[in-house]
């Protein structure tokens, strides 16, 4: 190549290190909305992933609890349920 012109975009759902030669898809818990990222995002706290180069994240089921970057929903512990006034 003889400029950064020449070096082609990462498309949405994975990301591209500096000097990559190929794609790396999003791993759960993470993914990545727009063309041309280096690092995947995180999905935010009350979401989830679970699959591998996702474009966005998946709300948290109810009865569960999903912390920052969670690739599933953890169930509620005993004694513990969802608090309504947050759904």
């Amino acid at each position: 190549l003889t400029s950064d012109a020449e070096c082609r975009v990462c498309r949405i759902g994975s990301s591209c290190a500096p000097g990559s030669t190929e794609p790396t898809p999003c791993s759960a818990g993470t993914y990545s909305a727009q063309d041309g990222v280096g690092t995947c995002n995180k999905c935010e706290a009350g979401t989830f992933q679970d699959t591998s180069g996702a474009t966005g994240c998946k709300n948290c089921t109810a009865g569960h609890y999903c912390s920052e970057g969670s690739s599933a929903p953890l169930p509620c512990p005993a004694g513990r349920r969802t608090n309504p006034d947050l759904d």
